[in-house]
C-alpha cells in the first residue's frame, strides 16, 4: 500500500492525537475544482498561497489553544486529495 504525504499526515495526527490541515482549508477548498479548471497559473498560485496563509492561521490557533480532541478538522474524501498538509500535536 502506497502512502502519500496526505495519508501520512492523517496517520501521524491520529497516532499522536493531533490535528491535520489541508493547505487549502474550507471554505476555500470548495473553490478548488473551479480554480484548477479555469484559472491561469498566476491566479492558481495566488489561490494556493491564500490557502497556505489560512492554514497557517488555523495551525497557529490550534497551537495556542491546544488540540481538544484527536479528530481531524475535516473528513478526507480520498487519498488522492491534495497531499500538502501540516499537522500539530497537543502542547
Amino acid at each position: 500500500m502506497a502512502l502519500g504525504g496526505f495519508g501520512a499526515a492523517v496517520l501521524l495526527a491520529r497516532q499522536f492525537q493531533g490535528r491535520w490541515f489541508h493547505t487549502v482549508p474550507a471554505p476555500l477548498s470548495e473553490l478548488h475544482p473551479y480554480v484548477k479548471a479555469n484559472a491561469r497559473p498566476l491566479s492558481q498560485l495566488a489561490f494556493y498561497l491564500g490557502g497556505v496563509l489560512h492554514a497557517s492561521d488555523l495551525a497557529r490557533d490550534a497551537l495556542r489553544e491546544g488540540t481538544p480532541s484527536p479528530t481531524a478538522t475535516s473528513t478526507p474524501s480520498s487519498p488522492t486529495t491534495p497531499p500538502f498538509t501540516a499537522w500539530t500535536t497537543t502542547a
